[in-house]
C-alpha cells in the first residue's frame, strides 16, 4: 500500500514545487520547494521498485479504462488552491499541508491516483484494468505502461506482461 501513497505523493508534487517557488523568504522557499522534490521521488522509488521486481507474470485483460484525459481536470482543480496565494505565510503553508496529505490520502484510496503528471512527462500513463484472476473471478488493478493494454474483448489473447510493485498495482514491461 505504500506504493500507492508514494505514486499519490508524487502526483501533488508540482504543485508543493510551484508554491515553494512563490514564497518570498528564501529558506522557507527552499524547504518547500525540497520537500515537492522529495514527493516527486515517490514515482521514482515506484518505477524502481517494479523494474527489479525479478519474476514477471502474465495478466489476462479483460476492460481498460483510462483516466488520462482528467488530468486537464487536475490543473485547475488541484493546482488553483495552492496558486492563489501571493507570498504564503508560514500559517497559509501549514493550511496548504495539511490539505495536501488530505489530497495524497484520498487519491491513494480512489482513482484519482491516475491523475499523476510526471507519468504523463515520463511517457506513461496509470490506467485501471480489469484482470481475469484465473479462479473465474476478475478484479480490477492499476497499471503503469507507455501504451494501454488491448483487452481481451477487442480481438486478442489480452494478454499482459507485467511486474508487481504492491497490492494490486503493476509496471508494464512494454515501459
Amino acid at each position: 500500500m505504500i506504493w500507492k501513497y508514494l505514486l499519490a505523493a508524487s502526483a501533488f508534487s508540482p504543485v508543493v514545487i510551484l508554491t515553494g517557488v512563490r514564497v518570498g523568504a528564501p529558506a522557507v522557499s527552499a524547504a518547500v520547494i525540497g520537500v515537492g522534490l522529495a514527493m516527486a521521488a515517490g514515482l521514482l522509488a515506484v518505477l524502481r521498485r517494479g523494474r527489479r521486481r525479478s519474476a514477471t507474470e502474465p495478466l489476462r485483460v479483460l476492460a481498460v479504462s483510462d483516466r488520462g484525459i482528467d488530468a486537464a481536470a487536475y490543473l485547475p482543480t488541484f493546482l488553483l488552491p495552492f496558486l492563489v496565494v501571493n507570498d504564503p505565510a508560514v500559517r497559509d503553508l501549514v493550511v496548504l499541508g495539511l490539505f495536501a496529505v488530505l489530497l495524497v490520502y484520498v487519491s491513494a484510496q480512489t482513482d484519482l491516483l491516475a491523475l499523476n503528471p510526471w507519468l504523463f512527462v515520463t511517457g506513461r500513463r496509470l490506467v485501471q484494468a480489469t484482470v481475469d484472476r484465473g479462479d473465474g473471478l476478475s478484479e480490477a488493478v492499476l497499471l503503469i505502461c507507455s501504451v494501454a493494454p488491448v483487452p481481451a474483448s477487442q480481438g486478442t489473447d489480452g494478454s499482459h506482461v507485467v511486474r508487481l510493485v504492491g497490492s494490486r498495482l503493476y509496471l508494464s514491461e512494454a515501459v
